[in-house]
């Protein structure tokens, strides 16, 4: 109701006492006080709202356990594991790379970027219980969690044929869609993040640049018996057949 009542001290009769309303959702605090800065705001949390209105009961199956797997980037951290113990010499330069690249992505997205923006974390009220996680307690732009995933897939692809690339590609878009679908993070933070990453981890190949054969899947068959590998790891590692 737009006005209360409360008795006033002296006579205890009761006077009209004005409601405090609730403030729009779009002006709470962390909204920009620059109307440039306020218009993307509000386009980003619309995008935001989208996403948390959509039900893929699917989704929520494997989305939520994606985006707590990239915690700490543990899931780079896996394959690069993968990629120094099956493939050779240009897979452990593929994960050196990687692996250097999440290092300088999160210490300057964590320390640096989220500090200067101080950009609070979204509201997740309306997103489902079975797929919101809890935010953490770090500033919202750019999302970490992409960085680090963009940054890897960048400087690791450069020993990587396409299709690898395209995976690790793919799997990074899923971890960035997934902070989203989750609730932790507006969509601009994502879009930030994987520009972030993407620029650290192609700056990486500088440095590490790729040298030798590329990383390659090799099939051999021998007496009935056959076996597959990637470059570095097998009999056919650093040649064409």
């Amino acid at each position: 109701m737009p006005t209360g009542s409360a008795p006033t001290p002296a006579t205890g009769s009761l006077v009209a006492v004005p409601a405090t309303p609730h403030p729009p959702s779009d002006t709470q605090p962390g909204t920009p006080a620059s109307p440039n800065l306020r218009a993307l705001h509000e386009m980003d949390l619309a995008v935001y709202r989208g996403v948390a209105g959509i039900d893929i009961p699917v989704a929520d199956r494997f989305l939520r356990p994606l985006s707590e797997a990239a915690n700490f980037s543990r899931i780079w951290l896996v394959v690069a594991a993968a990629f120094a113990t099956a493939g050779g010499r240009a897979g452990r330069r593929s994960a050196l790379r990687g692996v250097v690249a999440i290092a300088v992505t999160s210490a300057l997205t964590n320390v640096v970027f989220k500090n200067i923006a101080k950009r609070p974390r979204p509201d997740a009220a309306d997103v489902g219980d079975e797929r919101r996680l809890d935010p953490p307690a770090s500033h919202s732009f750019p999302s970490g969690h992409t960085a680090s995933a963009f940054a890897f897939a960048a400087a690791a692809s450069a020993d990587a044929p396409f299709w690898l690339r395209d995976a690790a590609v793919l799997l990074a878009t899923l971890v960035g869609f997934s902070r989203v679908y989750t609730g932790v993070h507006y969509p601009g933070d994502v879009l930030a993040g994987s520009a972030v990453g993407w620029v650290i981890g192609r700056s990486t190949r500088v440095v590490l640049p790729a040298e030798g054969p590329p990383l390659r899947l090799w099939r051999r068959r021998d007496r009935g018996r056959e076996s597959v590998g990637v470059t570095g790891s097998g009999p056919l590692a650093g040649e064409r057949k």
